[in-house]
């Protein structure tokens, strides 16, 4: 979780590919925003978290998911707590989302979170539905 003078925050999940974790996406979430909220409460009583991703290119879908370790555990649980206390912070979010992409080097991809009108789109039962957006160019 970062923050923003305890005011904006932003979810950065990094996901590491290949033998020796040599390519990393970085995921950006908006914990302000109600479907990042139930996505956080879903991984505190699954205990897991998943990512389902659709390249509209060539209709290939492609899954992720890990159990969470101790550590991951805590942090999903204090950040599901804080997260509820937010309020929605689109323009702060933004902000925050566009300054982290600009530390990223040539081995990172970063997605993120396209807001949804519905819940349901991103976060639903018996399973997680997940849009992202604006993928960044390997340099």
């Amino acid at each position: 979780m970062i923050n923003f003078k305890n005011e904006v925050y932003l979810i950065e999940i990094w996901m590491l590919f290949g033998e020796k974790n040599q390519k990393c996406l970085k995921i950006h979430l908006n914990p302000h925003e109600k479907a990042v909220q139930q996505l956080l409460k879903l991984c505190v009583k699954t205990n897991m978290i998943s990512f389902h991703f659709f390249d509209v290119n060539n209709y290939q879908l492609t899954s992720a998911f890990t159990y969470l370790n101790d550590d991951e555990t805590d942090w999903v649980r204090r950040n599901n707590t804080l997260s509820a206390r937010l309020q929605t912070d689109h323009f702060g979010y933004l902000l925050l989302a566009e300054y982290q992409a600009k530390t990223i080097v040539k081995t990172e991809k970063i997605y993120n979170y396209l807001p949804q009108n519905e819940i349901d789109f991103f976060v639903r039962n018996g399973g997680i539905q997940v849009k992202l957006s604006e993928i960044s160019e390997l340099l």
